[in-house]
């Protein structure tokens, strides 16, 4: 079985990147170990993982989207994958394009989503004529999953795509590589809890540095370490020293490895105002880190209400410092809840992600 994986790039220094940088990575590489052909195809040149598989760049024979689709659709012509996999959005939109140039009768097409911000950008009425474009052009492919309900849901909504194109699959975690990197050692001596991502307005970390003001109020000696780099780092500095914490808050900057820090923490927190599915959370559950999350609806989701996580009231920092507060004063209360956690994060292996994949294009021959 071929396998073409289409992504913007495998580059990790732009906005979005790298969660599904390195989902492309780890799926071709766990596919092409276990005999598979793989092609990952890219609109950009840029590539920083180490991949086992061909790299192709569309950037070569033209720039822009009708390009990018007229050149995909040669390579689909001449590659003949049984199964087409696009990341995001946009590369979604472009798969479908591609389908005006070529079709390949024998490939299945598939393309992903992995935020639940599609209606909170263009759910107002004067979008509805792009909507309904989005929507002509996402049913063109077989099937759009998502990595959670929260993200069909929002596809539905935004997109009015029909249900039955509509198929959740999990995202894939290398976890043999997470436990080989966290055990790297690290030079953060006390406690801490952490937050990994971007340093943009959607993960929230303002409202995370808020809420550790008074943690650290019971807490003198903890730290707070973020992972991750982003147009807002100097506000969160300049907003860590207004609340005196300049020692306290630690930014580490981006990490090839953030997972040495997430082992060692005594929470993961997620202050986020959306997510998709947050893989980091799923990495943290798989560390047997507990995890503390504002209760968006994919957060809800991944905890099954509670039961594998704890959620504060959204967006109440209050509250969010209430819940750490407590976890921190009473840590034997969670490790029932730890262990759950961890059983679940275990159905997001590569090997789940293949198969269900497969599962999806053999139901789709049988229509």
């Amino acid at each position: 079985m071929k396998f073409l994986f289409y992504v913007n790039h495998l580059g990790r220094k732009s906005t979005n990147a790298t969660a599904i940088t390195i989902l492309a990575r780890d799926l071709s590489n766990y596919l092409k170990n276990i005999g598979y052909d793989v092609l990952i195809v890219g609109n950009k040149d840029l590539v920083e993982e180490d991949i086992k598989v061909p790299y192709y760049s569309l950037n070569k024979d033209g720039k822009g989207d009708i390009n990018y689709a007229k050149n995909l659709a040669k390579i689909i012509k001449e590659y003949k994958p049984d199964v087409i996999h696009a990341f995001m959005k946009p590369m979604c939109i472009n798969l479908s394009l591609s389908t005006f140039f070529w079709k390949e009768k024998n490939s299945f097409y598939t393309g992903s989503f992995h935020n639940s911000d599609n209606f909170r950008n263009y759910g107002k009425k004067v979008y509805l004529p792009y909507r309904f474009l989005v929507k002509k052009l996402l049913e063109r492919l077989d099937i759009i999953t998502g990595p959670s309900n929260t993200v069909l849901k929002d596809i539905k909504d935004t997109y009015f795509v029909n249900e039955k194109k509509l198929k959740v699959l999990n995202n894939s975690i290398n976890f043999s590589l997470i436990e080989k990197l966290s055990q790297d050692s690290i030079d953060i001596k006390d406690d801490y809890i952490i937050n990994v991502g971007r340093l943009e307005e959607q993960k929230n970390q303002k409202a995370l540095i808020r809420s550790f003001y008074k943690v650290s109020k019971v807490f003198p000696n903890l730290k707070l370490v973020i992972v991750g780099d982003g147009s807002l780092k100097e506000a969160l500095i300049k907003l860590s020293k207004s609340l005196e914490l300049e020692d306290k808050v630690i930014f580490t900057g981006y990490q090839n490895n953030p997972w040495k820090y997430m082992k060692r923490a005594k929470a993961f927190v997620l202050s986020s105002i959306f997510e998709g599915l947050p893989l980091v959370l799923i990495e943290s559950m798989y560390l047997k880190v507990p995890i503390i999350s504002f209760n968006i609806t994919p957060s809800v989701e991944m905890t099954e209400n509670g039961k594998l996580g704890i959620l504060a009231k959204s967006y109440d920092e209050d509250d969010l410092a209430d819940k750490i507060i407590n976890l921190l004063k009473n840590p034997e209360n969670y490790s029932d809840m730890i262990s759950k956690a961890y059983n679940k994060s275990l159905l997001f292996s590569p090997e789940n992600f293949v198969q269900q994949l497969i599962k999806y294009k053999e139901e789709q021959a049988q229509k």
